[in-house]
């Protein structure tokens, strides 16, 4: 908590009620430079507002230039108030460090102008804190003369906007503009069941569909494959007829007559199960097939 802070914040003017409460919460929890990191909720939370009204006020406020924010995707934002007037920043000023306000007295301060000269005050001046880096001991210096060590690196500016990644390679490509369907292509779709009549309608439709399609979900690393497993739902769906015609399907009649051909050739040639009871009359094709008994389990069980 920074008292200089909280003062700062309470002096600003022409904010809202819900602008001035959320600067409030941030300059409570700023730090020695007025850096603090509260999360939406903890400011949702300590203004009693909701999640929209807060975010407006940190548009505002970072608009108008009191704070700047970081956005770190995955992470709490980081926040820092600008333009907070520091205690050890004003006792150098009263001991004649600093010429901004004209107090020093170099300034204009002798009574050469008939103003009387400032006394100083004898305040001591407030060291102010630096951090310094650590830089850790190198154990091997051959190492660090060959170049294989690196040194400490530069300290990085938290509020520094962060460049975008590069996408990578391995995403996949989209079906280009001028794509035309590769006979070879067309020419496994007719050889794994689809209609040669059809090969060239299901490219368009694979074209048109694919071209459409927005962000990365159409991109693809293989097309071919694509292409391939399109082919397969097509003939899984029954497209495997010439356009304009529709799909042959069996009636109930069809099925048993097929089925009924089907046992009488079998018997006729010896391969059926022998618990079928096959007589041949006059028809060689249609004779009397008497289905096995249907083993029933004894009553009362």
């Amino acid at each position: 908590m920074s008292i200089d802070a909280s003062r700062w914040a309470w002096r600003q003017r022409n904010l809202s009620v819900t602008q001035k409460m959320v600067l409030l919460s941030m300059a409570d929890r700023a730090g020695e430079r007025g850096e603090c990191y509260p999360s939406i909720a903890r400011l949702v939370l300590d203004t009693c507002m909701d999640r929209k009204t807060v975010f407006a006020a940190i548009e505002h406020l970072e608009s108008v230039g009191l704070i700047k924010v970081r956005r770190e995707h995955g992470a709490v934002n980081r926040y820092r108030l600008t333009g907070v007037e520091y205690r050890e920043d004003l006792a150098q000023d009263v001991n004649g460090t600093s010429t901004n306000n004209g107090t020093s007295t170099k300034n204009g301060t002798s009574t050469k102008n008939g103003t009387t000269p400032v006394p100083k005050t004898g305040l001591p001046p407030v060291p102010k804190t630096v951090h310094e880096p650590i830089i850790e001991p190198i154990n091997n210096r051959k190492s660090l003369e060959s170049g294989s060590l690196s040194r400490t690196p530069a300290p990085v500016d938290p509020f520094q906007p962060i460049a975008p990644k590069p996408i990578a390679n391995d995403r996949g490509t989209r079906l280009p503009d001028d794509w035309v369907l590769p006979p070879d292509w067309a020419e496994w779709a007719g050889a794994n069941g689809l209609h040669p009549d059809r090969v060239q309608i299901e490219g368009d439709k694979f074209r048109d569909f694919w071209q459409s399609k927005p962000g990365a979900s159409g991109r693809k690393a293989r097309w071919e494959a694509t292409w391939r497993n399109w082919i397969r739902s097509a003939v899984d769906r029954g497209q495997t007829h010439a356009p304009g015609q529709r799909p042959h399907r069996e009636t109930p009649l069809q099925e048993s007559l097929r089925q009924a051909k089907s046992i009488m050739e079998r018997a006729a040639a010896g391969t059926l199960d022998p618990a079928w009871d096959f007589e041949i009359g006059e028809d060689t094709v249609f004779g009397v097939v008497h289905p096995p008994a249907l083993a029933l389990p004894p009553q009362g069980e």
